[in-house]
């Protein structure tokens, strides 16, 4: 579902969602992609002025609808950054949103090729099994496990 979405191919996109929502799914592979994004991009940076700035570029072009409330937006990078205390506040919901919409503008932002969105969802899907076989916890494991993606029925706003 994440790389049609990240294709644009809505077609292939709507059918995997359906199949997403029968299993009742959680993205637990985007969530460790996420974070894997956020270490690439911000960790050495000044990551909280940086945060904000990338978190201020995307609500500039974002239409209104898409945009996303600041405050919260930085929470969550902050939170797969190493801050988890700060997504204490967050709705549970409005935060599985915000990571799905962040993930696709950190793809976006990296300019990462399809080959390179492949190799990041595979390292994250073999981080996931690894960590099922080993019983060893991911350290952001807790703030991002089974967070459900409400949204509705359309693909979400891109940065590019």
């Amino acid at each position: 579902m994440l790389r049609a979405e990240i294709d644009g191919n809505e077609k292939q996109w709507r059918h995997y969602l359906a199949d997403f929502r029968a299993e009742g799914g959680c993205l637990e592979v985007m969530q460790v992609a996420f974070h894997m994004l956020t270490r690439r991009r911000f960790e050495n940076t000044d990551a909280l002025r940086e945060v904000s700035r990338f978190v201020k570029s995307f609500n500039q072009v974002a239409p209104a609808e898409e945009r996303l409330p600041p405050r919260e937006a930085e929470a969550v990078i902050r939170g797969s950054l190493g801050e988890p205390h700060l997504l204490a506040a967050i709705d549970f919901e409005l935060s599985g949103n915000i990571t799905y919409k962040l993930f696709l503008a950190l793809v976006d932002d990296l300019e990462l090729k399809p080959a390179a969105v492949d190799r990041l969802l595979l390292g994250a899907e073999q981080m996931l099994l690894q960590v099922e076989n080993s019983g060893i916890p991911l350290p952001f494991r807790d703030i991002t496990t089974k967070i459900v993606v409400i949204g509705d029925d359309k693909m979400y706003w891109r940065m590019r």
